[in-house]
């Protein structure tokens, strides 16, 4: 009897042995198969390279913000999500349901407001109004920094400092700029760098500094070679700008703040041939400091399609 149970107690502890010794393998197994899976999704991962950040939620204060950042955002490596000013109009409850990384206003955005935002634990990064090349060039660098994507103020830098881009179209002729209810751009400030940027000279610095008063007389006694004026610019269409953009700019209601820009003789004084009329869109001028590449690009095109007009006649002339 008790061999018996002897026997039956050795064959038990066989049966254990073997169940323990399959249960290992199969635990080993599965950890190598784990091992190559994971092995294969790390694989997979190094091939796919580093993720990609998510991209920064930037809400603008300022539409004159707004055109650049959306310019910006046409980068290929542009990596943000623009809220723009009119989408929340500085509202706090549109705010905190946006809740954006960082908020971007400029100087003049109301102080009040700002600090709301900062109150609730939004991100606020307050910008200055450029008004000069340095102060645009700072502007441009600012702005990026705030994105974390410095590269994007590149091309916007080189149009303001690079030596190349800044040979003058303007060949030293005179140039005098002419806004409604006859004011003008006198020394001292960003519309008279851009003219001496371009190589032209500011008539309304004989005035003084500022924004100074330029009436018609004037005109006609400093006999300017350019005139500056606000105007739409049809950048494709070269061949006919300089016959047809006086007419398609010129105001076509009556108002006392045009009365200097649609006189008869300020008409006949644009269509002598030893005059050019350049024009500066609206939107550009308003928001001069923070276009200011785009200005140089629009007024140079002009400057340089006189240039070819004028010299064509003496090119053939030479045959």
């Amino acid at each position: 009897m008790r061999g018996t149970r002897l026997r039956n107690y050795q064959l038990i502890l066989f049966i254990f042995g073997l169940f323990v010794l399959a249960s290992s393998s199969v635990a080993s197994s599965e950890a190598a198969d784990s091992a190559v899976v994971g092995s294969d999704v790390v694989n997979g991962e190094a091939d796919a390279g580093p993720a990609q950040p998510e991209p920064l939620r930037v809400a603008s204060m300022n539409y004159c913000i707004d055109f650049v950042l959306e310019r910006w955002g046409q980068h290929e490596d542009a990596n943000f999500t623009l809220f723009p000013a009119g989408e929340h109009q500085g509202r706090i409850e549109q705010m905190l349901q946006i809740q954006p990384d960082i908020i971007i206003a400029g100087q003049f955005n109301s102080p009040i407001t700002l600090n709301n935002f900062r109150n609730h634990g939004l991100p606020v990064t307050v910008l200055a109004e450029p008004n000069s090349f340095a102060g645009s060039s700072t502007f441009f660098r600012e702005l990026a920094t705030a994105l974390r994507q410095p590269a994007l103020a590149h091309s916007d830098l080189a149009a303001l400092t690079d030596p190349i881009l800044s040979v003058p179209e303007g060949g030293g002729r005179s140039a005098l700029a002419l806004q409604a209810n006859q004011w003008s751009f006198g020394g001292n400030n960003l519309l008279n760098e851009l003219l001496e940027y371009l190589g032209l000279e500011n008539l309304a610095a004989r005035n003084g500094d500022g924004l100074v008063r330029i009436n018609l007389e004037d005109v006609i006694a400093w006999q300017p070679e350019v005139l500056l004026l606000d105007g739409k610019v049809n950048m494709q269409d070269a061949q006919h700008e300089r016959t047809t953009a006086t007419a398609e700019n010129m105001p076509t209601t009556f108002a006392l703040a045009h009365l200097n820009l649609m006189h008869k003789s300020l008409r006949n004084y644009q269509q002598r041939s030893d005059v050019l009329t350049i024009y500066l869109p609206r939107e550009l001028s308003g928001c001069m400091g923070q276009r200011l590449p785009e200005a140089i690009a629009i007024l140079r095109y002009q400057l340089q399609h006189s240039s070819s007009q004028d010299q064509a006649p003496a090119a053939e002339n030479t045959k």
